[in-house]
């Protein structure tokens, strides 16, 4: 049974960034509980670029390479995704097991995936990015 968003299908959507086909690593992760805000900067390792990610979230994940395992999946299954590093998705396992974190969302996750771990947020606007 889907999530309720659309016809409760996983699909994945484009989250255009600087660096959304690069590599990157997450250099960390920091959250306000009081605001609810996310705050997380990568370094591309094709350029050297530190990019600076803010989004008022109502949840985050970090997860590791085992988590990462069914967008690598669905990638396969639906022939890619718009973007190697960052891009959204719709439906997926978390919003089934998380429905509540979704209800103030539009149904759409934004990731960050590096070759090792990944960060996914739920926000209702589209989080933004600043190179440092």
């Amino acid at each position: 049974m889907g999530s309720g968003f659309g016809d409760g299908k996983f699909e994945f959507g484009a989250w255009t960034t600087p660096f959304e086909d690069e590599h990157v690593e997450i250099l960390d992760v920091a959250y306000a509980t009081k605001t609810g805000e996310l705050v997380c900067r990568v370094e591309s390792t094709d350029t050297g670029l530190i990019y600076r990610i803010c989004a008022e979230t109502s949840a985050f994940r970090v997860i590791d390479e085992h988590g990462l395992g069914e967008f690598w999946a669905k990638t396969r299954d639906l022939g890619g995704r718009p973007g190697a590093t960052t891009f959204k998705v719709k439906n997926g396992p978390w919003s089934t097991e998380s429905p509540i974190s979704f209800a103030c969302s539009n149904g759409w996750s934004y990731v960050v995936a590096t070759d090792s771990d990944c960060i996914e947020m739920i926000a209702a606007a589209t989080p933004t990015v600043k190179v440092e």
